[in-house]
């Protein structure tokens, strides 16, 4: 049965080589807007908050803890540490070196992205002042005309150049492989929207264009670019259960189609005839089902976090369980790549080179990584990582060194 996950004492960094532990440290999930007030309560024999326990909690919640953030290209780390009520952004050169600080925003950051192969520039996400004057806070709590705004710094001179006016309220902002090309979610055309833009970062002043507008109230999520930078992998929630639709939109024309094994293809003109008559927009009952997605090295192939495309194994768990294949979509062939197990993976990530993959099981609320040699094809855990729940999983460059983040009770 699904495990249930609490928050630990502590949060720790880590980067590790492929054969030892080189930094401990942790990662980061952008804070997200704050829900409405929920309604009074009645208590009814609920008895009252005990004083000592209630003293003892800042200790757990009010540490400090960093997360990780992206590579540079130098091997040294981007990492976002907390400061009192605000999420700032740190760089680090060595295992276990000294964090320098290098975002200053008074609301905090929301979220930041390394460019590709640069040791210089990052763009991160940072609350903007609204029309009258007031500052969202980490949370995003969300006054009316509140926004965040795109910055774009250079860690040489540490100077800055707002890529967007802070109107609207940006998530997500993911570099395009060759680092000239920035994709967002924002809901500038609407409150409420969920419509996915790509904006070219080198040009001043450029407009952002809309690749991927949101559809009968689903906004979109994306998963990741093509290594070509021509396309996105966008998902959506779908209609029934956990998992998410998945699209490509092709970044020059702004069109989004539904990734679709060849057999259901083959229909798509029939339906999208029927789609135009009817106005309903994109047919989304054959797109492809994942609680996350990505291209592969190669271009081609898509990983999959899915229920979906399943073997047999483990005692004919099948289906039940999340697990990792590799679709190549145009001929519909597809291989499982995770082991066959009675736990879900929660994530996984890839080295540039395909050589390896990386992916944790969630084994009774715990963390669990393991590491798939592609090339020599074994799938084994790593013991040198301390029990706790690991989050924000990513390759360098080199593939040679994987960065994580732990919570554990006792780091």
């Amino acid at each position: 049965m699904p495990s249930i996950r609490t928050p630990s004492a502590a949060t720790v960094l880590a980067a590790v080589s492929l054969a030892a532990v080189l930094l401990a440290p942790w990662a980061w999930a952008a804070p997200t807007w704050a829900a409405p007030a929920a309604a009074a309560l009645v208590r009814d024999g609920v008895p009252p908050t005990d004083a000592a326990v209630a003293a003892s909690l800042p200790r757990y919640l009010q540490g400090r803890s960093a997360h990780f953030v992206g590579w540079l290209s130098d091997g040294s780390l981007l990492i976002s540490t907390r400061f009192g009520d605000t999420w700032q952004i740190h760089q680090v050169r060595a295992p276990l070196g000294m964090r320098t600080q290098i975002s200053f925003e008074p609301a905090g950051v929301l979220a930041a992205a390394a460019q590709p192969f640069s040791s210089d520039t990052l763009v991160y996400l940072a609350a903007s002042a609204s029309a009258g004057g007031s500052t969202t806070t980490t949370t995003g709590a969300g006054a009316s005309g509140t926004g965040t705004q795109l910055i774009l710094e250079q860690l040489h001179d540490h100077s800055l150049r707002a890529l967007t006016d802070g109107s609207d309220r940006i998530s997500q902002p993911t570099w395009s492989p060759d680092g000239a090309q920035l994709a967002f979610i924002s809901d500038r055309r609407g409150p409420g929207d969920a419509d996915a833009y790509v904006l070219d970062t080198r040009t001043p002043g450029a407009i952002p264009r809309l690749v991927g507008g949101a559809i009968d109230g689903a906004g979109w999520r994306i998963d990741g670019w093509s290594p070509d930078a021509q396309r996105l992998l966008l998902a959506r929630e779908a209609p029934t259960g956990n998992e998410t639709q998945l699209y490509v939109a092709d970044v020059e024309h702004g069109t989004v189609s539904p990734l679709q094994l060849p057999s259901v293809a083959a229909g798509r003109a029939a339906g999208r005839a029927r789609r135009a008559r009817s106005g309903t927009g994109l047919d989304d009952s054959t797109a492809l089902r994942a609680a996350d997605a990505r291209y592969a090295p190669d271009g081609r192939g898509i990983l999959l976090l899915t229920r979906a495309l399943a073997t047999d194994g483990a005692g004919g768990l099948g289906r039940q369980f999340l697990h990792v294949s590799l679709l190549d979509p145009t001929s519909g062939r597809w291989q499982q790549l995770s082991a066959p197990t009675a736990y879900d993976v929660e994530m996984f990530d890839e080295s540039a080179d395909g050589h390896y993959l990386a992916y944790t099981l969630d084994e009774d609320g715990q963390s669990h990584l393991m590491l798939i040699d592609q090339q020599l094809q074994l799938d084994r855990p790593v013991a040198s990582i301390p029990a706790g729940i690991i989050s924000s999983l990513r390759f360098d460059a080199s593939g040679r060194h994987l960065a994580l983040t732990l919570e554990s009770s006792h780091s």
